[in-house]
């Protein structure tokens, strides 16, 4: 379903970036009281509900009569982001259901008790949206060493040529280890354990019978059979990879990044990926585009298989395998279900100006996309001139979000001369839904050594920290990884968490305090800066990649 989302264009007065002085070069972090400026700024409606599923706890597909299960429904939203339901914007299921009672029912709070041998599909509704259901194999208790086995298909529909993804779960009642097996009535079947891949090449058209089989060590055997429907031969199918491509190496986190215009000349209502032959899908921004970091793929080297569907069906898919190098170390424990704001590197927002705190004078320039030295074609340039240790802002306005408390910078930076560099400052700023506007400020500062942060007591200041930072000693014309972990509570107390620079991670110690001013500013709003303060006179190039913050 597409759901068009109202923009509303407002002109409001928006006060500049006041100065933060230590006594000595300064730089920005936060808007100042006095001096104003007129700019546009486009108000976006919150992410609405689009669809949901269900998912059984543990990812179980069976049961024996008598035993319970726990369902959740998840949310997706139009933004392409997914959460567990009730959502704070009062979305909840309203109605749990099961589609043979004879079965198994269901609690009004999703908790399911088997009744008797068979399949049985878990329903829910939320509002007027169905979820799509979750099939439950429920066996009867018998013999001394019950065994049952679930086997599902995702997709259940594809066309020729195309393959699903079969997953087997088995439930020994004594906890024996299981072995899997599956045969097919055509087609064929790669992969071991429980999950395995059935592959079309040359099936005819119909109804293709999987069965899938475990066997219980010390005896004790079952099966259960998953129906696939194959539609003739896709035609006009097209996924295009952007990145990574076959046989790329990439930095982490992958950026996954492809195109799909669905098939059979129909348009595509969904869209997504899993790893490595994975259970787990990922669904993209839209149905027809994918373009967000994946945090769960790790140094390695990995095989991902895009998939879309039409309103008939499964497109054929396409794989492509690259090699992953460094991690994320402790950034590694950025929430899955994070939510990302995409690469805003690419975001046509940015906006720059000086910052009229530093001591001197300086002229902003930004240029995108440059390529030649990109990480993934797509890099965006900064140029500063400037003389007195002046100081170029460039911020842009990203998302609205009043629940999110934890934020993690994360952004790929690339200096041709960091002589030239005084500080990298590195802003994230908060509406809060009280009001007050709460500034997660870091920068990386020659003069004191260290990565500051910032605090308010009053008005906003650096304070240095115990992590070493001089951004003359970063290597020139080379990609750095940065990644900025922080938080805050209700009442706009920040705390500095991490610092992640070229996967070498450093910990902040005692980096907290109050950090929150009432500015006026929609609630909500969330702001990114990126400032490059000169030292002494000259110019500065630098580029920016994969410019991300996640919030949860």
């Amino acid at each position: 379903m597409n759901r068009l989302l109202t923009l509303l264009v407002v002109t409001i007065e928006v006060p500049v970036l006041a100065t933060v002085y230590t006594g000595r070069a300064r730089s920005s972090v936060l808007p100042g009281k006095g001096t104003h400026v007129v700019a546009t700024v486009t108000a976006t409606a919150l992410p609405t509900l689009v669809s949901a599923y269900l998912v059984a706890k543990g990812g179980q597909s069976a049961m024996i009569t008598g035993g319970t299960l726990q369902f959740t429904a998840y949310g997706i939203y139009s933004d392409g982001s997914v959460g567990a339901l009730p959502d704070s914007q009062g979305n909840a299921v309203n109605l749990w259901n099961t589609s043979n009672h004879s079965v198994a029912r269901i609690s009004t709070r999703g908790h399911a008790t088997a009744v008797g041998a068979g399949i049985v599909n878990i329903e829910a509704v939320i509002g007027t949206l169905r979820a799509l259901p979750w099939a439950v194999t429920v066996s009867a208790v018998s013999g001394s060493q019950p065994l049952v086995l679930g086997c599902a298909a995702n997709p259940p529909v594809i066309y020729q040529g195309a393959s699903a993804i079969i997953t087997a779960v088995g439930a020994s009642a004594q906890g024996l280890p299981l072995t899997y097996s599956y045969s097919t009535s055509a087609g064929s079947m790669s992969g071991a354990g429980a999950i395995e891949t059935l592959e079309t090449a040359g099936a005819p058209a119909g109804t293709i019978n999987v069965i899938c089989a475990v066997d219980q060590q010390g005896g004790g055997t079952a099966s259960a059979t998953a129906n696939v429907i194959l539609l003739p031969q896709a035609l006009g199918g097209d996924i295009t990879v952007i990145s990574p491509v076959t046989g790329s190496t990439v930095p982490f986190p992958a950026w996954v990044r492809a195109q799909n215009t669905g098939c059979n000349g129909l348009t595509p209502v969904s869209f997504g990926y899993s790893i490595d032959q994975g259970s787990v899908f990922t669904l993209g921004v839209t149905a027809s585009e994918i373009d967000a970091p994946d945090q769960i793929i790790n140094a390695g080297t990995h095989t991902i298989s895009f998939r879309s569907w039409t309103s008939s069906g499964a497109c054929p898919a396409i794989d492509t395998t690259f090699t992953v190098i460094g991690s994320a170390g402790v950034g590694g424990t950025i929430p899955s279900d994070a939510i990302s704001s995409g690469d805003l590197a690419r975001s046509s927002k940015w906006e720059w100006n000086h910052d009229p705190g530093t001591p001197g004078a300086s002229t902003g320039s930004s240029l995108y996309p440059i390529s030649d030295l990109s990480i993934d074609n797509a890099a965006r340039e900064f140029y500063v001139t400037y003389s007195d240790n002046g100081g170029e802002l460039y911020h842009l306005e990203f998302a609205t979000d009043t629940t999110a408390a934890y934020f993690v910078y994360d952004t790929y930076v690339y200096l041709v001369n960091p002589s030239q560099i005084q500080n990298i400052e590195m802003d994230m700023n908060q509406v809060m839904s009280n009001g007050q506007t709460v500034i997660l400020g870091a920068q990386c500062a020659r003069s004191s050594g260290t990565w500051e942060y910032t605090t308010v007591s009053g008005s906003a200041h650096w304070n240095r920290s115990n992590i070493s930072c001089n951004p003359q000693a970063w290597t020139a014309n080379t990609w750095h990884h940065v990644q900025i972990a922080s938080h805050r509570d209700p009442a706009g107390i920040a705390t500095y968490d991490w610092v992640n620079l070229d996967g070498s991670l450093s910990r902040f110690h005692d980096a907290r305090g109050p950090s929150a001013l009432t500015l006026g500013w929609p609630s909500g709003h969330l702001l990114l800066n990126f400032q490059l303060d000169g030292a002494g006179r000259g110019s500065i190039t630098a580029y920016i990649d994969q410019m991300t913050v996640y919030r949860w």
